[in-house]
């Protein structure tokens, strides 16, 4: 049983690694903000859209801490 488990949770880890690689508009994004000045008539769209790049990255490191919480849960 346990090693059925093991297999669920590293299947699900190499799946949501899959899934996540293939949002390409999060790369299009960083290198858009990589390739333009900051625009100074535009300051709320800049800061809006580090905003988005900032909830992207609690995204990304709140899915690592469920997945570390429910690999706890089924192997304690």
């Amino acid at each position: 049983m346990e090693f059925v488990k093991l297999l669920a949770f590293i299947v699900g880890l190499f799946g949501w690694a899959y899934w996540w690689n293939r949002r390409k508009w999060l790369t299009d994004e960083f290198e858009r903000n990589e390739r333009h000045e900051v625009p100074p008539d535009h300051q709320l769209r800049w800061d809006i859209r580090h905003l988005r790049e900032d909830i992207s990255v609690l995204t990304i490191s709140n899915t690592a801490i469920m997945f570390l919480l429910l690999f706890l849960v089924m192997f304690r």
